[in-house]
């Protein structure tokens, strides 16, 4: 793999907490270097097309995070958002988005 794609991939992988691959070709970086880094351990598919750093720890809002990446013009709400803002006393087994 060439040194700059690496590089550059990893930059962006630093820049978010997930990454997709979506967000990869638009960089005009090839899937295939995405799939080295995973097979190195340094990414993590943590769901199809949708990876993050094996260093960074997993939040409380994790779930979120996927969830605003995978649908970006969908709204987080019912819930997941009473859970994000600290209303109430249920905990969602889902992630609720409203698209």
């Amino acid at each position: 793999m060439k040194s700059t794609e690496r590089n550059r991939l990893l930059k962006l992988a630093r820049q978010r907490a997930v990454i997709t691959a979506a967000d990869v070709a638009r960089a005009g970086i090839h899937s295939q270097h995405m799939t080295r880094l995973v097979a190195d351990g340094i990414l993590e598919r943590i769901a199809r097309g949708t990876y993050r750093l094996s260093e960074r720890p997993i939040t409380q809002h994790h779930g979120l995070v996927v969830a605003a990446r995978v649908v970006p013009r969908g709204v987080i709400c019912l819930l997941s958002a009473l859970d994000f803002h600290g209303i109430g006393t249920q905990l969602p087994s889902e992630v609720w988005v409203a698209i």
